[in-house]
């Protein structure tokens, strides 16, 4: 697992954590999307950085507050993945 901090002050402010293996698992010409969320928008801007460099579309989903929803989105994901046996892959938001 790869994972990336913002700091503020020495303390992170936020994370992303990226599976070592998704991450050389694809080569799209259109990257897939990693969702984040946080309060800080500076540590925001780093870690949509951060989630560009390893190759993803950063996916602002907004404050902290929204990150039980992204944990429920993980283990939905997750249970896809590895529980119904079709991962691993990787999920892209489009419009249409």
């Amino acid at each position: 697992m790869a994972a990336s901090y913002a700091f503020d002050r020495g303390r992170p402010r936020e994370c992303i954590s990226i599976p070592v293996r998704s991450v050389l698992l694809f080569t799209p010409a259109t990257p897939p999307a990693l969702v984040f969320a946080g309060d800080d928008q500076a540590a925001k801007e780093v870690v949509a950085g951060l989630i560009r460099d390893a190759g993803f579309d950063p996916v602002d989903a907004g404050d902290h507050a929204r990150s039980a929803d992204l944990e429920a989105f993980a283990r939905l994901v997750i249970g896809i993945a590895y529980k119904q046996g079709k991962g691993p892959f990787v999920y892209r938001f489009e419009s249409p």
